[in-house]
């Protein structure tokens, strides 16, 4: 069954979307056997050349 643009959650969800009749923990080790992480990595800004020279300078002080 083709999962919907809605990004699923829960391992709940997705026993219940594909109908699947496993234990969720069996659903998260298959996922992560095959590298799909439940986890988004973070979104960081980057530093700028003002906050490197303090960053450096309170280093060096």
């Amino acid at each position: 069954m083709a999962i919907a643009a809605k990004p699923i959650t829960r391992l709940q969800e997705v026993k219940d979307v594909c109908e699947l009749a496993v234990h969720p923990s069996t659903i998260s080790r298959r996922l992560k056997g095959h590298a799909i992480d439940a986890r988004v990595p973070a979104v960081k800004e980057f530093l700028t050349t003002d906050q490197k020279a303090q960053r450096l300078q309170f280093v060096q002080s």
